[in-house]
């Protein structure tokens, strides 16, 4: 059972645009909120904007792209919570796939994702590319937080053959509880595929039983660069049978309790506050330098970070520390 099912291919163009609306799988078996399948040349644009998704089943989000088809994904100020999964099954929340040089683009914008798997999921966001395939993923301002005790990682993204995978966090917090959890992000590459990792104000924190938060899996030739700028990632391990394909670039990483509440929200004395970048002085060659800001202006609860002029401050993770209590973000929802 698919809220939205659609089927693109042999160089079609479709967009489908979704606003304040709840998406609601009732929890029926095997029920999906949006599913999509790209083939052959086809194109898809799918628009989602102040939605809940809810009581599904199965994958909330599933969307692969194949036969040099394309899909690009907006999400914006919407919710994912209380899709339970189902016993036996590990589809992950939100899982997207490049395959047979295609491309897909998944841009997430103050999206939440809550209380899933209460029976049973994989990954909140799972991310797969593989062939000479291309997957961007970027999130800013988003909370994951994983309920199921026995995913693998929060994050899962991996690239194979001679794709391509880029994965920007911006002021994202990725989180879970369960101390059987075993990583927060995981990170494979094979073949002679090529994985860019850009982490800037992320918070990546939570109980895992393999004592690290992220996870780096390489093989054969596959090359992984990591940039990591103003975040708290814990510890890292990192499995590769050729170090010298492994970059790990840190600036300002911080360390230290993150003191987050159960509801993806800073605690006072949380050393996240004021540890992030809201901008930098850029000094081009020739030109003259200018300011670039790089946090968003607010926070995933509509909260004001540090504004223009501010280079350093922001609160690092996806809330912006507030001193009173916070309101509940939801998303407009009309019938």
């Amino acid at each position: 059972r698919k809220l939205f099912r659609s089927i693109i291919g042999t160089g079609d163009k479709a967009t489908v645009d979704l606003r304040c609306l709840t998406l609601n799988g009732n929890g029926d078996a095997d029920s999906r909120a949006i599913s999509g399948s790209v083939q052959l040349g086809g194109a898809l644009t799918v628009n989602i904007d102040q939605v809940l998704i809810t009581g599904c089943t199965g994958k909330v989000l599933s969307v692969e792209t194949s036969g040099n088809g394309s899909s690009t994904i907006t999400m914006s100020d919407s919710t994912v919570a209380n899709n339970q999964g189902h016993s036996g099954s590990l589809s992950s929340i939100l899982d997207v796939e490049a395959i047979d040089n295609s491309s897909l683009n998944l841009d997430l914008d103050r999206v939440r994702f809550v209380n899933n798997g209460a029976v049973q999921t994989g990954s909140e966001l799972d991310g797969w590319v593989t062939d000479t395939s291309r997957l961007e993923i970027q999130a800013r301002n988003c909370l994951f937080s994983h309920s199921h005790p026995y995913n693998s990682s929060v994050i899962r993204v991996s690239s194979h053959e001679h794709a391509t995978l880029k994965l920007s966090l911006l002021n994202t917090t990725a989180t879970t509880l369960h101390t059987s959890n075993k990583y927060i992000l995981q990170v494979t590459a094979k073949q002679t595929s090529s994985s860019t990792l850009d982490l800037t104000n992320t918070l990546l924190t939570g109980a895992t039983n393999s004592g690290w938060t992220t996870d780096i899996f390489q093989r054969q030739t596959a090359a992984i660069d990591v940039s990591a700028n103003y975040s708290i990632l814990g510890t890292h391990d990192i499995d590769a049978v050729d170090q010298n394909k492994i970059t790990w670039k840190s600036y300002h990483e911080v360390s230290g309790d993150p003191r987050l509440d159960t509801t993806g929200h800073l605690k006072n004395g949380s050393v996240a506050i004021d540890a992030g970048i809201c901008g930098d002085i850029i000094h081009p060659p020739g030109f003259s330098p200018f300011y670039l800001r790089i946090a968003p202006y607010e926070d995933m609860d509509g909260d004001k970070r540090p504004g223009d002029g501010k280079l350093l401050g922001c609160d690092i993770g996806a809330d912006e520390y507030q001193a009173f209590p916070w309101p509940m973000f939801l998303p407009a929802i009309t019938h």
